[in-house]
């Protein structure tokens, strides 16, 4: 059983503590103080005990700070920090230390819980262990990324075959080359495939590295277009542009602004419905360009919005593989655009459609650099 301490004794009354003594998760109230110390531990059930080897009476009067350590992400405890004051659940996930040195990752929501005049009187923390989530999902990752790493290679010999053979039309029938054809789109979808899982493995490992030159938006936006155009063909909708400048500088990385203009077009491509209509647009706006991609395919289900941008979600299923995916498009597209100090955004509408906008400060260019 837990313990409890002065009027924590009062919160377990209101809750039950049979039910918080039983909790499959460690669970810990503590009072509402947020000032230097901090909180003070009221109540930990036995789940608490089994988890970071503390029993109640050693850590009832003291802070969660015991629970704290080299790697204990400050950043994120200042994030939580600011939520309880603003008197909001929180939830956030880190590494936490046992009784014995030993780490673990953890994840935590904490509730306030008010009095009849609606005043914070107790923190109640829910805690579960994740280490062993933690662990497969880096072993998964690390495989993930050596297979994708094995499988560049051959692709891209096989895109280089395929490429010779192309450039021999007149050796060939026309069913060869439409089959040729075929094969040289799939092997490039593969391709952008194994580039975006190794981009994934480069996120966990942390923030991507770039180096920031003057990029035209003009001319990328064109040549991603270019490689779209035989997918689009085959899905049956057409690509619309609206560019009506001769240049667009950025200061970016050309690869990485490929990339977040190819997730965002394949994407509108993917949910457009045959015989309609993608809209590229750039534009100028408060000395940012804006570049817009929208679709009239079926919108975003409210219920999905808040994992959107989750890495591996995808949206309710399909009867039809067009519009499956791994659900890491807008999570790498939306971390691209935060490195390059740029902003993502869309609107959407069930049954209408959705547009994604990218705003990104504009430079003036020439031949030397940026001025």
């Amino acid at each position: 059983m837990g313990e409890l301490a002065g009027s924590g004794a009062e919160f377990a009354d209101n809750l039950g503590t049979i039910a918080l003594d039983n909790a499959f998760d460690a669970m810990m109230v503590t009072d509402a103080e947020l000032d230097e110390p901090g909180p003070r531990i009221l109540y930990v059930n036995a789940a608490f005990t089994r988890l970071t080897g503390y029993a109640a009476e050693e850590v009832l009067g003291k802070t969660p700070r015991i629970l704290q350590g080299p790697k204990t992400d400050r950043g994120a405890l200042d994030l939580v920090r600011q939520g309880l004051v603003a008197g909001e659940p929180v939830a956030s996930s880190g590494i936490n230390y046992r009784k014995d040195g030993g780490e673990f990752h953890v994840q935590w929501r904490i509730e306030p819980v008010r009095d009849d005049s609606g005043e914070i009187t107790f923190f109640v923390s829910t805690q579960r262990d994740v280490t062993e989530r933690m662990n497969v999902e880096r072993m998964k990752g690390e495989t993930v990324a050596s297979v994708s790493h094995e499988m560049r290679g051959p692709l891209t010999g096989i895109l280089g075959a395929l490429d010779l053979i192309k450039r021999q039309p007149d050796q060939l029938s026309e069913s060869i080359k439409h089959l040729v054809e075929i094969a040289d789109l799939s092997c490039q979808r593969l391709l952008r495939l194994v580039e975006t899982m190794l981009d994934v493995q480069k996120l966990a490992a942390g923030p991507m590295q770039v180096d920031l030159v003057a990029v035209d938006l003009v001319p990328l936006v064109a040549q991603t277009l270019a490689l779209h155009r035989g997918y689009s063909e085959e899905l049956e909708v057409e690509i619309f542009t609206e560019v009506p400048m001769t240049q667009a500088w950025v200061l970016g990385d050309e690869d990485r602004l490929i990339q977040v203009v190819t997730n965002l077009l394949s994407n509108a491509v993917k949910f457009s419905s045959s015989g309609s209509q993608v809209r590229v647009a750039l534009r100028r706006a408060d000395g940012k360009l804006i570049l817009e991609v929208s679709d009239a395919g079926p919108g975003i289900p409210e219920s999905f919005l808040p994992y959107l941008f989750e890495r591996f979600a995808c949206g309710p299923s399909s009867n039809t593989t067009r519009h499956r995916g791994i659900g890491l498009g807008l999570a790498i597209t939306r971390d691209i655009v935060e490195l390059l100090g740029g902003e993502l955004s869309y609107v959407t509408e069930e049954g209408v459609g959705t547009a994604f906008t990218v705003a990104l400060a504009e430079q003036v260019s020439s031949v030397t650099g940026l001025a």
